[in-house]
């Protein structure tokens, strides 16, 4: 009978010692694993100040930039100083700071990697297709074609009401033209838009009540023009259009012919294409706010577009050679390369002051 209770007693000593060794295993990943998930909190946190400091960097070059009236493609923004073989990429391109580095750059064509900041009067900002309160407030008849051309370009059925609805939506008439029930006029935002995304809203809204699609139908041609444009628009910037930097589309929907547009990007970047190189011929400058628009270097006798062309009055009013709003996506790694974030924003430069402000921010 006692060694029967003995071989109780070891028994449930054997359990309580499994139940203690499981429990000491269990508790022991868990503690590692927080462990690993605070690691990984504080080297996000690290990438994101990384990110954060790149920020910081190219807004304090765009404000200390000492030629405000001129941007291109190579020098956006920021004025590089040749002499002391400064360019974008030394600039922005994995840059050490303590733990890790910062680049900033974003996607060019064929998804090469452009380093530098990015302008927004490269695009379009349909929002100017309304005037300011100053100049009375109405819709700019001239710029609307620009706007009517734009969704011409991505196939939107009749631009011109798509355009008539994109304006009864962003001015501060509360009455709604298009309202076919109560529910449209506090549908439609009245004032101007915050976001480019805030299109589709737009679109949608066209589609399904001006052209009764479906619901479903409506979001997908709304999605599908909006991804075919979204690179050509903004709601940022002047309004006006940089010739140093926008691209062959944007000058098309200004209403360019072929040759001309193929002229300037050719005058520009040279036969190769490329930024910076020594195929490129020069750039454009004016001389004030509305002045001709002329080649340089000035002396220049290659083949460039011709200055009559440039300076058309259907759509001279549109183009500029300086910009005033600017995109910076920094992202900030350690040295494993492991953890990365990623900062978008875009500021806003003021001519007179050597400041900028912050006018979009997200963080990935």
């Amino acid at each position: 009978m006692l060694a029967l209770k003995k071989g109780s007693i070891i028994l449930i000593t054997l359990w309580i010692l499994t139940i203690l060794v499981v429990l000491s295993i269990s508790l022991n990943y868990r503690m590692g694993l927080e462990v690993r998930l605070a690691g990984f909190q504080r080297d996000t946190e690290k990438a994101f100040y990384l990110a954060k400091a790149g920020v910081e960097n190219a807004v304090l070059a765009i404000n200390s930039d000492q030629n405000k009236n001129l941007d291109t493609l190579n020098q956006c923004g920021i004025t590089f100083n040749r002499d002391l073989q400064l360019n974008p990429e030394v600039l922005f391109r994995d840059v050490p700071l303590g733990e890790g580095s910062f680049s900033i750059a974003y996607g060019g064509e064929e998804g090469r990697l452009i380093y530098g900041v990015v302008d927004e009067e490269r695009k379009i900002n349909i929002n100017k297709v309304m005037r300011e309160k100053i100049m009375g407030g109405a819709p700019d008849e001239k710029f609307r074609k620009v706007v009517e051309n734009l969704f011409d370009y991505a196939d939107v059925p009749s631009p011109k009401s798509m355009v008539s609805v994109f304006i009864d939506w962003i001015d501060e008439d509360s009455n709604s033209m298009f309202a076919s029930d109560a529910d449209d006029t506090d549908y439609v935002k009245n004032a101007p838009l915050d976001l480019p995304e805030e299109l589709l809203n737009v679109l949608e809204y066209f589609y399904f009540r001006e052209k009764n699609y479906t619901k479903k139908k409506a979001e997908e041609e709304a999605v599908r023009v909006f991804t075919e444009i979204k690179d050509l628009i903004t709601v940022y910037g002047s309004g006006k259009i940089n010739i140093n930097t926008a691209g062959p589309q944007v000058l098309s929907i200004l209403g360019m012919d072929k040759d001309l547009i193929q002229d300037i990007i050719l005058f520009r970047t040279g036969e190769d294409g490329d930024i910076d190189t020594e195929e490129d011929n020069g750039w454009f400058v004016q001389a004030a706010e509305g002045a001709d628009i002329i080649l340089y270097p000035y002396d220049y006798t290659g083949r460039g577009p011709d200055i009559m062309d440039i300076n058309n009055p259907q759509y001279k009013e549109f183009l500029t050679t300086k910009s005033s709003a600017f995109t910076i996506c920094s992202r900030g790694k350690l040295k494993d390369g492991r953890v990365k974030r990623t900062i978008t924003c875009v500021v806003s430069r003021e001519q007179k002051k050597s400041r900028s402000v912050l006018k979009y921010w997200q963080v990935n």
